[in-house]
């Protein structure tokens, strides 16, 4: 998504909302553990001006500055 996003309008990442408590990488304790890929996953989208939030954050606190979680 990020990748077309740019493509047409860098801008337009900053009309994107993630909400990192409602999803999570994929772990096989002993087999695989995707978190690590998963955070700079998040760093990269919120570097290109996207929004990480939390669902239990009041939607009026969305419109802050982008913020980088971590």
């Amino acid at each position: 998504m990020l990748t077309d996003l740019q493509a047409i309008d860098p801008k337009l990442a900053q009309k994107v909302y993630l909400l990192e408590d409602c999803t999570s990488p994929v772990v096989v304790p002993d087999v695989i553990d995707f978190t690590a890929s998963a955070d700079a996953a998040y760093q990269r989208f919120a570097d290109a001006g996207m929004h990480v939030v939390k669902s239990t954050e009041p939607l009026e606190t969305w419109l802050k500055p982008v913020r980088h979680s971590g």
